[in-house]
C-alpha cells in the first residue's frame, strides 16, 4: 500500500535533517518519524537578575547568553523571556533585559516533561 503524500513528504524531509539510520518509533505507528509539539513550560515567576545593555550588545543575544551561561546556543531564552521579536529592532541602548537563572528554568523543564510522562 502506498503511503499518503504528506507522509512520504514528511518522511523525505526528516532524512535531510536526520541520520539514515535514526528511528524515531511511535507506541502506535512503530517506524513513522513524526513531528511534535513542545510547549515552553511557564517560566514567569522564575527568578532572575537585570541587565542594562550597551551599544555593543544590540542584535547579540548570543554573546549575552555566553556571557550569562556560557552557552550561546540558550539565546532564545533571552528573547522568549524579554519578548524580543528582532534583536536589532526590539533592543537599544541603556535598555534593560531580565536575564533568568537557569538553574530555575531547568527546573520548570524537568517538571514538565515529568508530568508529560506520566
Amino acid at each position: 500500500m502506498r503511503k499518503p503524500s504528506y507522509e512520504r513528504h514528511l518522511t523525505a524531509v526528516s532524512t535531510r535533517f536526520f541520520a539514515t539510520d535514526t528511528r524515531i518509533d511511535d507506541s502506535v505507528r512503530p517506524g513513522i518519524r513524526r513531528l511534535e509539539t513542545w510547549v515552553f513550560p511557564d517560566i514567569e515567576k522564575v527568578s532572575y537578575t537585570t541587565y542594562m545593555l550597551d551599544a555593543s550588545d544590540i542584535g547579540r543575544l548570543d554573546r549575552l547568553a555566553y556571557r550569562f551561561w556560557g552557552d550561546p546556543t540558550l539565546w532564545w531564552l533571552l528573547a522568549w523571556f524579554n519578548n524580543i521579536k528582532n534583536p536589532f529592532e526590539d533592543m537599544s541602548a541603556g535598555q534593560v533585559i531580565k536575564v533568568p537563572e537557569l538553574s530555575e528554568v531547568n527546573a520548570k523543564v524537568a517538571e514538565q516533561l515529568r508530568r508529560k510522562g506520566e
